[in-house]
């Protein structure tokens, strides 16, 4: 018995598909969203029994619960040749009977019967991009080639450009094989096997695609045999109650002000009597009730108490109240912080900033996100020809979109768990602007000329390359719309466009926007030598641009200007590269003397024989080591005596030298002998690591290291 009643009750909760999301647009304050629903309804053998009754009844509260601007069409699987049934929302009891009293079968589930229930669907011209389409497809059985038909089905455009949100719903499939799986984003499969499957998954989808929610058991309360309370803490845009297990209608629905809802009438829902003998007194109570729907005389619900009269006795637990949520999202556009408020006039080039905003619907009242019932989802994507480019799933807000002249889709969602789900999607194309004609003229800085040999100063196209870094002369570009040259706006928004079509043959460059709307494209400083950007890029150039069939551009003339500093500078940066190098080589390659060793000379003659000049003569002396020849003399390395490098040189006193002492300068102080004056054609040898310094008197000088 409670199976039964419990799977009545939320099989109600289908209605969410044909629930509402309030719909933004940037420009006005919205409505909800329209819903188009063609559902492909199983009436085949198989569906006999509770089946049948559970479904009719099911499909009874989808009719009664309709908004007057949705539209429900069925398409019955015995009669799916003959076309779709279309429900009248205008007369909704009327419909509901035709629902109720529906008892042909099939003996088959046909897959064409899909196409037929698509094609009443395609067939709605709508052209709000927020109207949502939906097709559902409801059975028990197997239908052969589903999966390929209705996959194909998911890749076709609605009249408003959108895509089918495509529902495929199994019921009572015990072993799975009646299941179908699908590859596309926009289709669900969905399989309800017992009663709380049932739950789980009704309930899950009402809340994916949201629209109306059922209130809490909590926000219904008895206060006599007819008459209860119902609470909301969210302003509405209308309210439907599903009375189960009675008769009863609604006689009034009023707030605690005493202000009236609007009512649209009562609708009795009840299964059919098809099969309905063979199922127990319990169970015809249960699915046996009547559908309300209530909106404010004007405005939105507010959020409150209301006080619900019936006709006849209710229980609370047999009430199901369904909420329609007052809340927009609405997608906010800006161009250069000017709000957007025509997507269709958005240009080529264009930078898009987009914010999803939540709003009280009908109003311009900002709704902020702690007032929700719980932690929101968000998303956000932006696609251009169906390619998603940028998405994101923590904010509702996408930076930076660089607008191109093709199909464009920008579409944020917000989903409140357990509640609702707001949702908004724009879709334009920005409009492809051509030019009607571009000019290009020279652009001079006024900065000061040079003057050739023959006195006459250099062009004003003229740009030198040693004071790039402060030039602004360059080619200025005017692009014109209808005749007309195009402001800083538009001009700014083309940029990039511009950029990309530009020919020149230079490295850098820069383009700036001026305030009458010209292009300024001026080349910039390089940052290489002067001298060397003058070796490669001096001379003529062309800066061009073709843009839309208009070709335009001009000469520039790169010159090196003040050579000498060029010259200087380029010399300079040489200098320190070898100063740098040759530091690199003292202090890590060039040899030096170790301490601690004993340095001592002595002198030959002609015959061969040593001469000794006294001790005094023997001792090294150890002079300063700021020495410029110890730290720049390559001589170093020239002669190794047990390995250490030595430089050998004449003294002013003339006597010799020895260098090449890391951090010392050593002198032999040795005089000729005999002679008064040092001659010396500094000659080495270098005999059993010896070192001999032959003068050109013919006296060889040795210098050994002990």
């Amino acid at each position: 018995m409670k199976r039964i009643v419990s799977v009545a009750l939320l099989l109600v909760l289908l209605i969410g598909l044909i629930g509402t999301v309030p719909s933004a647009q940037a420009q006005t304050a919205t409505i909800r969203n329209r819903k188009i629903v063609s559902v492909v309804y199983d009436d085949s053998g198989s569906m006999d029994g509770e089946k049948w009754e559970y479904t009719s009844y099911a499909m009874q509260c989808f009719a009664a619960m309709l908004n007057k601007v949705d539209r429900l069409d069925i398409t019955y699987m015995s009669s799916y040749q003959q076309g779709s049934f279309r429900v009248d929302t205008d007369n909704r009891v009327q419909s509901v009977q035709q629902i109720r009293d529906h008892t042909d079968r099939s003996g088959k589930t046909p897959v064409e019967a899909v196409q037929t229930g698509f094609d009443t669907l395609a067939s709605v011209t709508d052209s709000n991009p927020n109207t949502e389409y939906w097709l559902i497809v409801m059975t028990d059985g197997k239908m052969s080639g589903a999966e390929e038909k209705i996959n194909k089905l998911a890749d076709e455009r609605m009249p408003n450009g959108s895509k089918p949100h495509i529902v495929f719903l199994t019921l009572c499939d015990t072993t799975g094989e009646y299941t179908p799986s699908f590859s596309k984003e926009n289709v669900e499969s969905r399989s309800a096997r017992t009663a709380d499957e049932i739950i789980s998954v009704i309930s899950d989808l009402s809340d994916d695609i949201a629209g109306r929610f059922a209130a809490a058991p909590i926000a219904i309360k008895s206060v006599s045999d007819t008459v209860v309370e119902v609470t909301t803490d969210l302003p509405l845009f209308n309210m439907g109650i599903l009375s189960q297990r009675s008769t009863a209608q609604i006689v009034s629905v009023t707030g605690r002000d005493g202000t009236g809802l609007v009512s649209e009438g009562n609708v009795p829902v009840k299964a059919p009597d098809k099969f309905l003998h063979d199922l127990s007194a319990d169970v015809q109570a249960a699915l046996n009730g009547n559908v309300a729907l209530f909106s404010a005389p004007s405005g939105n619900i507010k959020a409150g108490t209301y006080t619900v009269t019936f006709s006849e006795p209710v229980k609370a637990e047999n009430l199901v109240a369904m909420f329609e949520p007052a809340f927009d999202l609405r997608l906010e556009l800006t161009v250069d912080g000017v709000v957007v408020t025509d997507p269709a006039k958005l240009q080529e080039g264009q930078i898009l900033n987009v914010q999803a905003v939540l709003y009280e619907t009908g109003t311009d009242n900002k709704i902020a996100m702690g007032m929700l019932p719980g932690e929101g989802k968000s998303y956000i994507y932006y696609s251009e020809n169906d390619q998603k480019l940028s998405e994101d799933h923590n904010a509702l807000r996408l930076s930076n979109l660089e607008m191109k002249p093709v199909t464009t889709e920008i579409s944020a969602t917000l989903t409140i768990p357990g509640f609702f789900t707001v949702s908004d999607t724009i879709r334009f194309r920005p409009l492809a602007t051509v030019l009607s004609g571009m000019s290009a003229q020279l652009y001079y800085d006024g900065s000061e000329r040079m003057t050739d040999e023959n006195g006459q100063p250099d062009p004003d196209n003229v740009v030198y390359i040693t004071s790039m870094d402060t030039n602004r002369t360059g080619i200025a570009f005017t692009l014109f719309v209808e005749g007309q040259p195009i402001g800083k706006e538009e001009a700014e928004a083309r940029k990039d466009a511009f950029i990309q079509r530009l020919s020149l043959d230079f490295p850098n460059y820069e383009v700036a926007v001026t305030e009458d709307g010209k292009y300024i494209v001026y080349p910039t400083d390089h940052g290489m030598l002067d001298l060397a950007y003058a070796c490669i890029y001096q001379g003529s150039h062309t800066v061009s641009c073709t843009y839309d069939g208009f070709t335009a551009g001009g000469e520039l003339i790169f010159k090196i200007g003040d050579t000498l500093a060029a010259h200087i500078a380029f010399f300079m940066v040489v200098f320190w590269i070898l100063l740098f190098l040759y530091l690199i080589w003292w202090i890590f390659f060039k040899p030096h003397f170790k301490p601690g060793l004993i340095r001592t000379y002595q002198t030959t003659v002609r015959n061969g024989a040593y001469i000794d000049f006294g001790p005094g003569t023997k001792r090294i002396h150890y002079l300063a080591s700021c020495g410029l020849l110890n730290f720049i003399g390559p001589r170093g390395m020239r002669k190794r005596l047990g390995g250490i490098g030595l430089a050998v040189r004449a003294t002013a006193g003339g006597g010799y030298r020895v260098e090449g002492v890391k951090g010392k300068r050593v002198s032999t102080g040795v005089q000729y002998p005999n002679t008064g004056v040092a001659v010396c054609s500094e000659h080495f040898f270098d005999f059993d690591n010896t070192v001999y310094i032959f003068d050109n008197a013919g006296n060889y000088y040795k210098i050994s290291v002990n």
